[in-house]
């Protein structure tokens, strides 16, 4: 029989009110189960978006849970195997996103995908940065896990006997064996090296970021080891650190191409827009005159800008998959020291032409 529903409310609205009353009177399946879209669009007579709307009204407001695969669940009436044994994750973060957003692009998608994960089942996750943290700034919350971003070596070795499962994101210190996911910068580095050989490229800088992260220092391990199998030599000039708080950079990219640098690799949004700027301001062009190559970022602000090659990284892929370790950490799964590696895939931006040598203002 269908429920006739009136036409002065949205659809999707009174589908949810007729749901919200059938939870509170207690008339839905005695495990709990809503029914599912298929039976909602029946039973009301809507469509399958008008169904999806009114479910997810009911997620948002706490009273239901998906579980992939197998439906919506009245909260806390879901299966007992699926009951979410992780509800308050800490996730502490290298960068304060809050402060410095235009450098966090990464761990802001990498938090995306962690919450992705976590809501559903009805968690939430608490932010914190690690400056925050190492000053002793706790929030007042008992976490059920943890998730640490890229963290410095001194965080990890202060969590690597936390009394919560713990698992990181990014590069893990020799001295800890907590479970992590990460990327697989040595690779990542090597393979962009390579692209740029064949391309035609011998002179190809590397701006790396700040070398006291393990990861970067893996990253220069990788474009190292592709000019040695090529056997080219290298300037050291060509790998250039940049620190967080260095702003102005314009002056070493001029002098990288005065010294006939062809090819850039370059990490991060905010130094890949400052080098694009140098590079304009030489009139040169990407790729007729130099290719610029960008690393680890995601390329969504640089849809406009023609011409560039990266490696695209799922970072948001980098939460799910902390959270799933997390959670079979927390269901006692013996994960101590394994480590699941995010391999980059290289994706050309269009086709990029061979760039001419010894480039002068």
């Amino acid at each position: 029989m269908t429920a006739a529903l009136q036409k002065h409310s949205p659809l999707y609205l009174q589908v949810r009110d007729r749901l919200i009353k059938r939870i509170e009177e207690g008339r839905v399946d005695p495990s709990g189960k809503l029914p599912s879209e298929h039976e909602i669009c029946r039973e009301f007579q809507v469509s399958r978006t008008t169904a999806r709307l009114a479910v997810e009204e009911l997620i948002e407001q706490g009273l239901v849970v998906r579980l992939p695969g197998k439906g919506s669940y009245v909260r806390d009436r879901q299966p007992a195997s699926e009951r979410p044994v992780l509800r308050t994750v800490g996730v502490i973060t290298e960068i304060d996103v809050e402060l410095h957003p235009s450098r966090a692009t990464g761990c802001l998608m990498v938090i995306q995908g962690i919450r992705a994960a976590i809501e559903p089942l009805g968690g939430q996750i608490i932010l914190m940065s690690a400056e925050r943290q190492q000053k002793g700034a706790m929030p007042n919350v008992e976490w059920d896990g943890l998730i640490l971003v890229s963290p410095p070596v001194s965080l990890q070795r202060r969590f690597k006997n936390a009394t919560v499962p713990t698992v990181l994101i990014g590069s893990r210190h020799e001295s800890v064996t907590l479970p992590s996911v990460a990327l697989h910068t040595f690779q990542m580095a090597f393979e962009a090296v390579e692209y740029l050989v064949n391309l035609g490229h011998s002179r190809i800088a590397v701006l790396a970021g700040d070398l006291k992260n393990v990861g970067r220092r893996k990253l220069i391990q990788g474009y190292e080891a592709a000019f040695l199998k090529h056997t080219l030599s290298w300037s050291e000039e060509w790998k250039v650190e940049v620190g967080e708080e260095e702003e102005d950079i314009e002056p070493r990219v001029a002098r990288l191409i005065d010294d006939g640098v062809t090819a850039f690799m370059v990490t991060g949004e905010f130094r890949i827009s400052q080098v694009w700027d140098v590079l304009t301001g030489y009139g040169l062009q990407v790729p007729q005159d130099v290719s610029l190559f960008i690393l680890e970022q995601d390329l969504s602000k640089l849809k406009w800008r023609p011409r560039y090659s990266g490696m695209y990284h799922d970072h948001a892929g980098l939460g799910r998959k902390a959270f799933e370790l997390l959670s079979r950490v927390a269901k006692g799964e013996d994960m101590d020291g394994q480590v699941y590696i995010e391999i980059p895939v290289l994706r050309e931006g269009e086709t990029v032409g061979k760039c001419r040598g010894g480039m002068k203002k």
